[in-house]
């Protein structure tokens, strides 16, 4: 196997969907060659009053302070948050980044207003089109208040949809909203994350595709970062390799990660 280089998206049990350590993960990366290593555990803002803290990633932090002197010298392993729905609560949000020390705000929308969470959804009793109108336009907004370093599996529906059913979207049709939400996102030098956690399913594939992350660099975006959003330590740096062979072939140079907030450059 070939080593990997970095990942950038994992979690460990102070997400509510896992469950190894901060020290099991860190192990299978230096297992793996990794040198650049981000734990992003979740953090669902709307979950949150405007004045709470979250002790999970409290938590998390002080985990990777205890754990990151026994990698020294081998690994970086960056202090991160996989922040779900920040404008459902930005008095949470921005509080949340200001008191953590955090390398690396990773964002996601999980849990549009008014619906669960895509994961739990039924596609077929759905309006697809109105959903991922929906979806975008939240995406957009998020982008827009722009706190954030990356956003996460940029296409987060179609793993369910395209995963769990036979119905199939047509990216294509939303190309205009999304080369809308990419331009902000460069113009607030926020990276597009290609996310692996699809090659492992039933989708069988990142996301998102190839063609959205050529989309994003055809309009100038050269923010790439990767993540395979393991949540056990067996899937740590899976399908890093195909991300960065999909990001050499579309044209990038270099792989993005955050270290204090500040982005830093990997040549590939």
């Amino acid at each position: 196997m070939h080593s990997v280089i970095i990942d950038c998206h994992s979690h460990t049990r102070h997400s509510p969907d896992g469950s190894e350590t901060v020290l099991d993960m860190c192990t299978r990366a230096v297992e793996l060659g990794i040198e650049i290593f981000a734990i992003t555990d979740h953090c669902e803002a709307h979950e949150f009053g405007g004045d709470d803290i979250s002790s999970a990633i409290k938590n998390c932090i002080e985990d990777i302070d205890e754990v990151s002197p026994k990698f020294s010298g081998r690994m970086e392993i960056l202090k991160g948050v996989e922040l779900g729905q920040p404008t459902q609560n930005t008095a949470f949000s921005e509080k949340l980044i200001s008191e953590m020390d955090l390398d690396f705000v990773l964002c996601a929308l999980h849990e549009m207003r008014g619906y669960d969470d895509f994961y739990f959804l039924n596609y077929y009793e759905q309006d697809i089109h109105e959903l991922l109108t929906r979806y975008f336009d939240e995406l957009q907004e998020i982008c827009e208040w722009g706190k954030c370093d990356a956003i996460a599996h940029f296409t987060y529906p179609i793993r369910y949809i395209h995963g769990r059913t036979d119905i199939r979207v047509n990216l294509e049709n939303y190309y205009e909203k999304i080369k809308s939400i990419y331009n902000i996102m460069i113009e607030k030098g926020i990276a597009l994350e290609i996310n692996t956690s699809g090659l492992r399913g039933d989708l069988g594939d990142t996301l998102p595709d190839y063609q959205c992350i050529k989309l994003y660099h055809d309009i100038g975006g050269q923010l790439i970062s990767v993540g395979s959003d393991a949540h056990k330590a067996v899937d740590v740096g899976q399908g890093i390799n195909d991300a960065i062979a999909i990001a050499k072939d579309i044209g990038f140079k270099k792989i993005t990660y955050f270290k204090s907030r500040n982005a830093n450059f990997i040549s590939i």
